[in-house]
């Protein structure tokens, strides 16, 4: 499992642009892996899972509020079901990994010279996308 949502990651990391749609792009993929994965572990780590879910969905709901016509043209990959058996670390590690992208692309959107809008947008995302990744990253299964 973990691998298959490693190369989808991989793939979706490579692909998508360093723009909103990119975001947008991310934080679709993480918010449905986090939910996912908050369904197969135990509940107390479960709801804190599906917190974080509910922070990166935020996120990229803002996103689309902002810029309606993203969505429509964002790339919306969904990386699978999860597997029982699967490797709560590994798991973790791929959706950080898109949340860092998610990062990484919100620095550029909200630096001086862009639009205040935008700026102020890229730091609520950004303030949703990092309290998302504190939850996984304190995870301990």
């Amino acid at each position: 499992m973990s691998y298959t949502w490693s190369t989808g990651a991989a793939a979706v990391l490579e692909h998508v642009g360093n723009d909103w749609a990119g975001v947008w792009s991310l934080l679709f993929a993480a918010t449905k892996a986090t939910f996912r994965l908050s369904l197969l572990v135990p509940l107390d780590l479960g709801a804190e899972l599906a917190y974080a879910a509910m922070d990166s969905g935020e996120a990229r709901d803002e996103v689309g509020w902002a810029h309606p016509d993203v969505p429509l043209a964002a790339l919306a990959v969904d990386l699978g079901p999860a597997s029982q058996s699967l490797d709560v670390s590994a798991t973790r590690a791929v959706i950080v990994s898109l949340l860092d992208g998610a990062l990484h692309r919100l620095t550029p959107l909200g630096a001086a010279g862009r639009a205040p809008s935008d700026r102020q947008l890229a730091r609520r995302v950004g303030s949703k996308v990092l309290a998302a990744r504190d939850v996984l990253m304190d995870l301990r299964p």
